[in-house]
């Protein structure tokens, strides 16, 4: 029976992948009532909820079943790093139009980073929230964040260009040092840049770094 249940989570995932999110809960949902205790078909059901949310934010069902998925979700979810990944990913999009919730988001995100300290992409994802707000003490977290992105993930040029950014920003001048690791983590990939670079207006990889 537990095989059966794998393969038609399998089936649920595929469904949510090809964009057919009724199919995709009613199969999660059937799961779940076989495995009270699962975590796993929970929190597919708050994923396709918050994801039907953000292509329609206005709709009051879509948000009252977004948020009872996630409250049945997270009793069971022993993985308080994933957890926190979408509670902050939930809370940074409902702050854009309910300002209030930039607190509780940066509060997931931190408690996330305490839990995986080592992990870039939550640090970025922290920082990405940042940038929904002009609230100073929100905007002044993003940074920092980037920043340790940066430092656990040194071969990623997104991160060197963003951390680089700030530093010349704060008149640091290790920024020369950070572009100069940008530029070369950028080489194989230089044509295809300077493709779109041109196609923008700009002659070459060279004038990006020395503006």
């Amino acid at each position: 029976r537990l095989a059966e249940l794998f393969a038609l989570h399998k089936r649920g995932v595929a469904e949510a992948e090809n964009d057919h999110a009724d199919r995709a809960i009613e199969i999660f949902e059937q799961v779940a009532a076989d495995l009270p205790d699962g975590a796993a078909p929970l929190r597919n059901i708050a994923i396709v909820r918050y994801l039907a949310y953000k292509k329609d934010p206005q709709n009051a069902e879509l948000i009252q079943n977004m948020e009872e998925a996630f409250a049945e979700w997270e009793p069971l979810e022993t993985d308080r790093v994933v957890y926190f990944r979408m509670l902050g990913a939930k809370l940074a999009f409902q702050a854009q139009v309910e300002p209030e919730l930039f607190e509780p988001t940066m509060e997931a995100y931190r408690a996330a980073v305490e839990l995986a300290p080592d992990d870039p992409s939550l640090w970025y994802a922290w920082w990405d929230a940042t940038n929904y707000t002009f609230r100073e003490s929100i905007v002044q977290q993003g940074p920092p964040a980037i920043a340790k992105a940066f430092e656990l993930q040194p071969d990623n040029a997104t991160l060197a260009l963003l951390h680089a950014g700030y530093q010349v920003e704060e008149q640091d001048a290790s920024a020369v040092e950070t572009y100069d690791i940008a530029e070369e983590l950028l080489q194989p990939t230089r044509h295809t840049i300077e493709v779109e670079l041109r196609n923008s207006g700009i002659e070459s990889l060279e004038g990006v770094f020395e503006s």
